[in-house]
């Protein structure tokens, strides 16, 4: 699992301890957001209370992006296996950080989903790409609709 945020941009790695595949990057935009990337593996047992733990982690205001494995027969998969997982996120954001953004952007059979905290969704123009780039997912594609901030100035003082 990785993130990819242009050289141009200033970023931080989040260090996240939890036994999830999750990594977490502070991002300088608009301004200071967390984006959050986490796979969670087609058959593996999800564990509540790992998901818990690692929704508390990221810095506000975050974004959730990645692949749950969240097929269902709703949009097209044969297999309603790991809806489960995809109704566990959502519901602990909803309880524990008041009514959040979601906005579906299915291409097949499994969905791909941003999560994000109040005031974050209308900052960002969402689209999936048509180019797998290797993958067997298409990967979602975030855009800012914000001027962004700038580079923050550093002085070398002598």
């Amino acid at each position: 699992i990785r993130h990819e945020v242009k050289d141009s941009i200033p970023h931080e790695r989040v260090e996240l301890q939890t036994t999830l595949q999750a990594v977490a990057a502070r991002i300088t935009l608009h301004k200071v957001i967390t984006c959050c990337s986490l796979y969670l593996p087609p058959g593996a047992p999800l564990n509540r209370t790992d998901m818990e733990d690692l929704l508390k982690q990221p810095p506000r205001p975050y974004l959730i992006l990645g692949d749950f494995n969240a097929h269902n027969t709703m949009w097209g998969s044969n297999n309603a296996w790991r809806i489960s997982s995809f109704n566990m996120i959502y519901a602990y954001l909803m309880m524990h950080h008041r009514p959040t953004c979601t906005q579906e952007l299915d291409h097949s059979h499994a969905l791909t989903s941003p999560y994000c905290v109040p005031g974050l969704l209308d900052d960002f123009k969402w689209s999936v790409s048509n180019d797998l780039r290797g993958s067997d997912h298409f990967p979602m594609i975030i855009t800012n609709n914000l001027p962004s901030l700038g580079r923050p100035q550093r002085w070398k003082l002598e």
